[in-house]
Parts: C-alpha cells; sequence; structure tokens
C-alpha cells in the first residue's frame, strides 16, 4: 500500500493462478459459503456470505468478469494489505514503547476504523474515537486552555 498526498493506493494483479499486491500474493481460487466453514484458510465475509479465499485455483477464463469472483479477490486483495498496513501500525507503537498489557490506546483520526477492522488487538485496550473532527476539536480546546492559563493572553 502506498501513501500519496493522503490517498492510500493498492495495485492488485489479478493473474488466472494468484493475485498479487505489493506485499502478498495468495491463489485466486474463491468457494461461496451461507455458513462458515469449519477450515483453516482465509474467509472474507461479505455481504452475508463466507469466501474461503486462497484454498484452490480459479478455473481459467477469458473473461475475468463473467462472475464475481475477482470482484471478492480483490476485496481479499484490499484487506490483505489493511492487515499488513494495521500490523505496521502496532509494531511502530511497540517499537515506541506501547505495552497493550500497560496502557490503553486512544486511536484520533481515520486511521482508526483500518485499526478496528483488520487490526489484531485486546478490543478491551483500544479506544476508536470516530469523530472526523476529534484533532480539530482537540486543538481548540488546547487552545482556548492556553488562553484560560494566561489570562486572555496567546
Amino acid at each position: 500500500m502506498k501513501d500519496m498526498n493522503g490517498i492510500k493506493i493498492i495495485g492488485v494483479d489479478h493473474g488466472y493462478g494468484n493475485i498479487k499486491t505489493a506485499n502478498c500474493c495468495f491463489l485466486s481460487g474463491v468457494a461461496a459459503f451461507d455458513e462458515k466453514p469449519p477450515v483453516g484458510y482465509d474467509l472474507l465475509l461479505y455481504d452475508g456470505r463466507y469466501y474461503l479465499i486462497g484454498a484452490l485455483h480459479k478455473t481459467y477464463s477469458g473473461v475475468k468478469v463473467i462472475d464475481g469472483d475477482y470482484y471478492i479477490l480483490t476485496l481479499a486483495a484490499i484487506t490483505a494489505e489493511a492487515k499488513k498496513y494495521a500490523d505496521g501500525v502496532f509494531k511502530r507503537l511497540a517499537e515506541r514503547g506501547y505495552d497493550p498489557k500497560q496502557m490503553r490506546l486512544y486511536v484520533v483520526g481515520g486511521g482508526g476504523c483500518i485499526l478496528r477492522n483488520f487490526g489484531a488487538y485486546d478490543a478491551s485496550r483500544m479506544t476508536v474515537i470516530d469523530d472526523l473532527c476529534a484533532t480539530a476539536k482537540g486543538y481548540e480546546f488546547m487552545a482556548e486552555s492556553r488562553v484560560r492559563r494566561r489570562g486572555g493572553l496567546i
């Protein structure tokens, strides 16, 4: 996943045998289930159905949009990249001393939804502030507090 001025870019190569991104590669097979299958492969839950990803190769077809499999495979590729991104965030936090057993993590900003949906964490130790204006509100509060401490002077 690349970041270009705040826009996340994920390249996906829809090969016949494998789906590839810059950081992962998996078999292009898809199997759909109405109930969660008891298997150890990667599952994608989408629109109320479970999709087993990468357990087999998709049969060759010259037209990749003949069914919805490549759409599901694209979602799986984006999910794999989002998980890798979330893992990287938690790794960098740990490198800087974050220990979820010792402190609660508060996440403010747009990246919170990626961490919440794709990160591996203890939900009782992390809070995501969903308010997109929270950072600006925090700056406003800090400025107001500073003005009060200084008796109305900035």
